[in-house]
């Protein structure tokens, strides 16, 4: 009914009723005796703002805009909102009430903000904290660099602001470098070379970059700036695989004079099956001389359930069925891997376990009793069908 109420006098263009409603305790002297949030207000009504806030800009209500704005208990949410809509009204609105007690939260949303291409929220806050701003490169208390994420998502219209209006720190521009060379961009790689010159190290990390990202154009041009020596073309290699860039790390194998050291080829070989990416472990399988250790190594990334989709379990089930079949994997990882799979409710992996590996009648029990608790009835008829599982463990199930 209150939420109700507030979208009413939003939508009806009634400023004083939407300054009452959203009137916070402390106005009514009745603070003492509530709960303060952050912001230190706490509103007799439970409302939706944003809600309110897209209702009103919908309406063009600028008054009940800067109420909302102002009132507010959550400033971060509404520069949040802004950025997304790249809404400049609103961005300036709450700046006005809140910018100066909110500057972490203006940074934050600022960075957004170059990441989505809302030139005129960069300029903004540029043009207000711009002071501030370079305080915090000088005293590197800045999360993380606009002009970096600027280049990262493509936003060139950004990029050339913050370049020509010092929106960056001198350190940046390694990181800059890279990011242009992750995303393909061999003109601003260029540009950056041009005006400010690297290192052998700075160029390494670029061109580890440019590999990662699969642009064999800028690999080249970084080449033909430098000769790399075997660790740089091994950490380019390493960062091939991590981007699944196949044909980078073919060209990176032609390399004259390179082989790839065993070390690499281990972390690459784990990156690789941490990140699901079956083609690519049968391709550096086919080079030979993966450890043991690695092999092992690998199956424990792989058999981690945490953030995999579901249309990528199938996946999963085959990679960990590849590095079983290798040899290698010990039986301490096959048994945590059934472990696991049997709380997170996995039959696909319980099964191919359980075939692939030595796992004890005490272990198979054990999740069954798991599997049981947990509600999994997939994996709790598997297991039954083993006929390992105890009478006792039965009844007591």
């Amino acid at each position: 009914m209150c939420k109700q109420a507030l979208m009413n006098a939003v939508r009806g263009g009634h400023v004083d009723a939407v300054k009452v409603l959203l009137a916070s305790w402390e106005e009514f002297e009745l603070g003492k005796d509530w709960y303060f949030n952050h912001y230190g207000k706490h509103s007799p009504y439970d409302f939706d703002e944003l809600e309110a806030l897209e209702e009103a800009v919908k309406g063009e209500e600028k008054e009940i805009i800067g109420v909302i704005c102002e009132k507010t208990e959550d400033p971060r949410e509404l520069f949040n909102w802004a950025v997304e809509q790249d809404n400049l009204q609103v961005f300036q609105c709450v700046y006005q009430f809140h910018g100066e007690d909110e500057m972490e939260n203006v940074f934050r949303a600022m960075i957004d903000a170059a990441g989505r291409g809302c030139l005129e929220i960069v300029k903004f806050v540029m043009e207000e904290c711009g002071a501030e701003l370079a305080e915090l490169y000088e005293c590197d208390l800045l999360f993380r660099c606009p002009l970096v994420t600027a280049i990262e998502e493509g936003k060139r219209n950004i990029v050339d602001y913050l370049y020509e209006h010092n929106g960056y720190k001198d350190a940046s521009f390694i990181s800059a470098l890279c990011a242009a060379a992750w995303s393909g961009s061999l003109e601003l790689v260029e540009m950056f070379f041009g005006k400010h010159g690297f290192d052998a190290a700075a160029l390494d990390r670029a061109f580890a970059s440019a590999a990662r990202g699969g642009h064999l154009e800028i690999v080249r041009h970084l080449q033909s700036l430098q000769k790399f020596e075997q660790a740089a073309i091994d950490e380019a290699f390493v960062s091939a695989v991590s981007g699944a860039q196949m044909e980078a790390l073919e060209y990176l194998c032609a390399i004259e004079g390179y082989t790839i050291s065993a070390a690499s080829l281990d972390e690459a070989f784990q990156n690789a099956a941490g990140s699901l990416q079956l083609d690519m472990l049968k391709h550096l399988d086919s080079k030979g001389g993966i450890s043991r250790r690695a092999i092992n190594s690998a199956f424990e990334c792989a058999a981690i359930e945490s953030g995999i989709l579901s249309e990528r379990r199938d996946v999963q089930v085959r990679v960990l069925e590849f590095l079983v079949n290798k040899g290698g994997v010990s039986p301490e990882a096959i048994d945590a891997g059934f472990s696991d799979a049997t709380l997170r409710c996995r039959l696909d992996v319980v099964e191919l376990l359980y075939s692939k590996g030595s796992i004890s009648p005490k272990l198979v029990n054990k999740a069954f009793q798991e599997a049981a608790k947990h509600n999994c009835a997939e994996v709790v008829r598997f297991l039954y069908k083993t006929e390992l599982i105890q009478s006792k463990v039965r009844s007591y199930t």
